[in-house]
């Protein structure tokens, strides 16, 4: 008797540990997810020799957008695009190589300040890719 209720205890807490890990939104996912910021320092000082802004860089839910990723900007006195804050969806990266590509992505909107739709993925946008690739920024990437 005395096992049968160690088994259903031990069953108990289980069920609870998963449901409390969910319902609070921490998944294994979650665990293993990767400093987003400190990749960004890292590709900022390796590739583009500290020339990027200090923006946030984080985590978010981009689902309802479709998106994986997002760089906002904001409008300078000049008209200009300033770059001041990076998102990656995090359900839409699985894998942490996945999120480094889509920061490598948005890191390259930061460096050529251009938005999506505004000649966002024009050709400076394409040489800041490749700059990237031919650095060796994308081993283990892709």
């Amino acid at each position: 008797m005395k096992l049968r209720w160690k088994i259903l205890l031990t069953i108990g807490l289980a069920v609870l540990y998963f449901w409390a890990s969910n319902a609070f939104g921490e998944t294994q996912q979650d665990k293993n997810r990767i400093d987003l910021k400190m990749w960004y320092n890292t590709y900022n000082e390796e590739y583009f020799d500290n020339q990027l802004p200090d923006i946030p860089v984080h985590w978010g839910d981009l689902t309802s957008q479709g998106w994986l990723g997002i760089t906002f900007f904001r409008e300078g006195e000049n008209g200009e695009f300033i770059p001041r804050e990076i998102i990656i969806d995090r359900r839409g990266h699985p894998y942490p190589r996945q999120a480094l590509s889509s920061l490598q992505h948005e890191i390259c909107h930061v460096y050529v300040h251009a938005p999506d739709g505004l000649d966002g993925h024009g050709p400076e946008w394409d040489a800041c890719m490749l700059r990237l690739a031919v650095k060796g920024g994308m081993k283990g990437v892709w």
